[in-house]
């Protein structure tokens, strides 16, 4: 993966976190952002050597950052997500 691609999908998912309503966490609607945003830090930890764990912190740093506050006992989501996304694409 080029440093252009990586680029790329680190700005893609920028714009879809901003698109995350910091007034709630709604799966239903929010679902295929999510699920694009987890793709791409997938990809990204492929090409940089990193691994599931990478991309569950990733998804917990961007959840703080943009304020989505996601719902309560959802402790295990991130990682979930993140272990769905490594070994499991298809799942999502």
């Amino acid at each position: 993966m080029t440093a252009l691609e990586m680029y790329t999908l680190s700005r893609e998912n920028v714009t879809l976190a901003q698109e995350i309503p910091k007034d709630g966490f709604d799966w239903g609607d929010d679902q295929g952002k999510i699920r694009k945003i987890c793709i791409n830090l997938t990809a990204l930890a492929q090409a940089t050597g990193q691994n599931d764990l990478w991309v569950a912190g990733e998804l917990q740093r961007m959840s703080t950052y943009y304020q989505w506050k996601p719902p309560r006992g959802s402790e295990v989501l991130f990682p979930g997500l993140a272990t769905l996304a490594w070994k499991y694409p298809w799942m999502l």
